[in-house]
């Protein structure tokens, strides 16, 4: 089996690391994805505050995407379902990149990566049918309050596949 060196990193840290096997950004958004939980942030959510959120997350996508070594992965998630926070940003930053990244299918990276440690660690399964409501916007993995039963969330899942200079 692989073994894999975890190492968290701050903010601060970041500059000094490449070379990474996974990347996880878990971006700041509007987290409109919260508002079953959190109706009251329907009259929060500022839409010029919508910009400066977007800057940032494609930031973040830039900066941890280059921190990753060739075939190492970069998930890219929120707690929106705001598809300009989501899928456009991820289009954007495939458009820009030079054909250095690829997009890699959610449902079969969950499948293949997430289940297995899911149901070591924890013993638990997701059934067929769950399986597939995750999938219905593959290559994307959008989780939503009404059919899943928990918050709102986006995550999708990109690949470095070549190095450019």
């Amino acid at each position: 089996s692989d073994v894999y060196k975890r190492q968290i990193v701050s903010d601060a840290q970041i500059g000094e690391v490449k070379s990474l096997d996974v990347v996880v950004v878990e971006a700041p958004s509007s987290h409109l994805g919260e508002l079953g939980a959190r109706p009251e942030l329907k009259w929060k959510f500022n839409k010029d505050e919508l910009t400066r959120l977007h800057k940032l997350q494609a930031a973040l996508i830039r900066e941890g995407a280059r921190k990753l070594k060739l075939g190492g992965h970069l998930i890219y998630a929120t707690t929106s379902l705001n598809k300009s926070e989501n899928e456009a940003q991820i289009e954007n930053f495939l458009r820009t990149s030079h054909n250095s990244y690829r997009l890699v299918p959610a449902l079969s990276y969950l499948k293949d990566y997430v289940q297995p440690y899911v149901q070591n660690f924890f013993h638990f399964n997701w059934d067929e049918k769950t399986l597939a409501s995750m999938g219905e916007h593959d290559p994307f993995l959008v989780l939503s309050p009404d059919v899943h039963s928990c918050q709102g969330m986006f995550i999708a899942i990109l690949q470095r596949t070549r190095i450019s200079t």
